[in-house]
């Protein structure tokens, strides 16, 4: 079903655009568009995430390609898969502020053609093999009957977007040089917004069936070369607040020798919390700056995806960053629920966090060497397994110009002795350097959390005395 047809001639709204597009009146489109703009090209994905939560799905799958993107997710009942009537009314109703499963469904098709300039092709299944489909966008409308009936039509019960990341300014030639497409790729970008907005999604979030919503996997406070998560820490604040809980939260002291596959698995800590933060650190005292460093981020989490992120500026030592997670549920937002008011209930909401998280960290800063210890449980064993395996691959992709020279020591006996001291370098390199440098490290860095904890302190009574006054 082609929406913009099918708008055209109820009359909805005004004149239908040529390009295939929902936004029909122009000026009435511009208007309601500035109500419902999302903040970001990609926002209409979270949405989508929200949406899908809000169906009470399982799990939700993305499948990546060059130019397009596929969300299938499978709601609880699947009573509650709309019809394309029931999204046409909703688009023609413009209700799509709401926090129903439809709305955000809505409002993200929207977002996606009017803010983005992609086009869509939506496939509802209530029955096998029973599959109705809607469409919109440029790309999309560019296509034959039958490629979008082939490309639409799904045989098990659900709900499929199929998205087309190609813009209305690069015709038809877009979907076969869409590899030689000038900037970033889009399925990339798309892909980035995910990791770093839904890693608190309740549920499974699998692109290309890797699960990408893990706390210790995100770029900026996960295990990232020689970056390290020490706390994941859990706090109450003094009056109510919403309670930010999910799998993925779990009360945890780790310390810079805890191998990334031990911090996955249960500590047996407490799991349901008002706020959330956690404190990494940068082992490599010589290293530039971490980004996002120098300042405290606070993120607002909403049905499984940040729905704002705040900076406060703090003078760091570059080496240590805390983020803190809250809840935004309760609070005022606009009409796409991606942009918090700034209230008193907000504003106080900060204030308890900051104090329940500054006075975790000084309680935990008082024996600052129990980021030394050594984090180990019943499956350590293997994993010290694993790492001499990824060591040992690792020095054999290293000894690989060794090889030419040590072939030619067979004819030339002063070529092997320069093979065999180029391989008894990569050994050592991989092992000395790596160990001598932790060690001389470790007062630099305990140092280092004890200063920026102190910093915390005196941050969070500043802002105490300046909100008093």
């Amino acid at each position: 079903m082609d929406l913009a047809r099918y708008l055209d001639e109820k009359g909805a709204e005004g004149k239908v655009d040529s390009e295939g597009s929902f936004s029909v009146n122009q000026a009435e489109a511009a208007r309601k568009l500035a109500r419902f703009a999302l903040p970001d090209t990609y926002s209409w994905a979270l949405k989508l995430v929200q949406a899908a939560i809000a169906y009470g799905c399982s799990e939700i799958k993305v499948t990546q390609e060059r130019n397009t993107t596929t969300f299938f997710f499978r709601p609880n009942s699947l009573e509650d898969i709309p019809t394309p009537n029931d999204v046409v009314q909703t688009i023609i109703s413009s209700d799509i502020g709401g926090d129903s499963p439809l709305q955000r469904t809505v409002l993200a098709l929207r977002a996606l053609v009017e803010q983005s300039d992609f086009s869509f092709l939506l496939s509802l299944c209530r029955e096998v093999s029973r599959c109705e489909t809607l469409y919109a966008g440029h790309d999309f409308g560019l296509m034959g009957e039958s490629e979008r009936e082939r490309l639409g039509n799904i045989v098990q019960p659900g709900i499929q977007i199929r998205v087309s990341l190609l813009r209305s300014s690069e015709g038809k030639t877009g979907r076969f040089l869409g590899g030689l497409l000038i900037g970033p790729r889009r399925d990339i970008l798309l892909c980035k917004e995910l990791i770093d907005k839904a890693y608190l999604c309740p549920i499974p979030l699998l692109v290309d069936g890797l699960r990408v919503n893990r706390l210790f996997t995100h770029p900026r406070f996960g295990f990232v070369e020689k970056r390290r998560p020490l706390v994941l820490g859990g706090v109450d604040c003094p009056k109510s607040m919403p309670v930010l809980s999910c799998s993925e939260l779990e009360r945890k002291e780790m310390s810079i020798h805890t191998d990334a596959r031990r911090a996955e698995r249960p500590y047996t800590g407490s799991t349901h919390h008002h706020a959330w933060y956690v404190l990494n650190v940068d082992l490599n005292e010589n290293q530039e700056k971490i980004e996002g460093s120098r300042h405290i981020t606070i993120d607002w989490h909403r049905d499984g995806v940040v729905v704002q992120r705040e900076k406060k500026p703090i003078a760091l030592t570059s080496r240590c960053h805390l983020t803190i997670f809250l809840s935004a549920e309760g609070l005022q937002t606009d009409l796409t629920g991606f942009r918090l008011q700034e209230t008193e209930e907000k504003t106080e909401r900060v204030k308890q966090a900051f104090g329940a998280v500054v006075s975790d960290l000084f309680s935990l800063m008082s024996e600052p060497e129990r980021f030394l210890r050594e984090d180990t449980d019943d499956q350590s064993e293997k994993d010290r397994e694993m790492r001499k395996l990824e060591r040992s691959q690792k020095r054999v992709k290293k000894l690989g110009p060794v090889a030419v020279p040590l072939l030619l020591g067979l004819f030339v006996p002063p070529y092997a002795l320069l093979a065999l001291a180029g391989g008894a370098s990569v050994y050592v390199a991989d092992f000395w350097p790596n160990s001598l440098q932790l060690k001389s490290s470790q007062k630099a860095l305990l140092k280092a959390l004890t200063e920026d904890t102190n910093k915390f302190i005196r941050a969070y009574q500043d802002e105490t005395k300046s909100t008093n006054h």
